[in-house]
């Protein structure tokens, strides 16, 4: 296991754990780990027959806080008419392929700390949710005005129902573990540092029942009854919606943030000037 890579894999049996190794970031998301983990997920972990199931987690204090803002705020500031082409390149910058598939054999997320935004749409992907004791889970992406791209709006309603859902993206509500419980949103809630052993004794126990044909035959099913014969086309409507308030909102979302950094920046300048002094 390289630990130089910003997404790591260790093999234990026939079980893949996948970790995301950004710490010193909270494990953001950029162009570099998005496309590690699509091809990871799409080529390591779905093809590979040896491999029965998989846990996701994130390196350090926290599974996933999301996008990574800085690596976005260069690309808008390189591309400041953001027309159509590169509005294009910039949503395959923010999507994570991985998070539209249905992978063909169980995967978990063991949740430490936050997951935020992109990170919470990444766990969304997953069969099942372990999240431990003091984790929150939150949906809070319009602090710099990015919409979900990565299935959010589809996934998130049907596991925990429109009510609620619509309480999280309006609101940007923050769940801890045991009211994510209650809202359907985690499976299990987990000690602090046990997550993903606990994971990885749900996929053992689950793979240790006789009868794996019948399991994947019933797992397969469930998902295609949950699934709308359009969910194709509520992808691309995701992405056309996504784009048009990047076109309204984003843009300006990304100045802010530069302009809050710059004004922090300075503030602290004056500080220890003022403190010299």
């Amino acid at each position: 296991m390289n630990s130089n890579l910003c997404v790591l894999t260790q093999k234990i049996g026939r079980l893949l754990l996948i970790g995301l190794n950004r710490p010193e970031k909270s494990n953001l998301i950029d162009q570099k780990t998005a496309s590690m983990l699509n091809d990871i997920l799409y080529n390591q972990f779905d093809k590979d027959d040896t491999i029965i199931g998989g846990v996701l987690y994130g390196e350090g204090k926290d599974f996933c806080l999301g996008l990574d803002i800085e690596e976005l705020t260069d690309y808008i500031k390189q591309n400041p008419t953001c027309d159509n082409t590169s509005l294009n390149t910039l949503y395959s910058c923010l999507s994570t392929d991985s998070t539209k598939l249905t992978f063909s054999k169980p995967l978990i997320a063991a949740i430490t700390g936050k997951a935020i935004g992109a990170g919470l749409e990444l766990a969304l992907a997953c069969d099942l949710r372990v999240a431990e004791i003091d984790s929150i889970l939150s949906l809070h992406k319009r602090k710099h005005c990015i919409p979900m791209m990565n299935m959010g709006t589809v996934r998130l309603p049907r596991l925990i129902g429109l009510s609620r859902a619509l309480d999280m993206i309006l609101t940007g509500r923050e769940l801890h573990a045991n009211e994510a419980l209650e809202f359907g949103l985690v499976n299990r809630v987990a000690p602090t540092g046990t997550a993903i052993g606990v994971s990885v004794k749900m996929i053992d126990a689950i793979y240790r029942l006789p009868g794996l044909s019948a399991l994947y035959a019933d797992r397969s099913n469930v998902i295609r009854s949950s699934h709308c014969p359009k969910d194709s086309e509520l992808v691309k409507m995701e992405y056309a919606e996504a784009l048009n308030a990047f076109k309204s909102d984003g843009i300006k979302g990304f100045n802010d943030f530069i302009c809050q950094h710059i004004l922090l920046f300075f503030s602290y300048l004056f500080f220890l000037y003022s403190y010299s002094h």
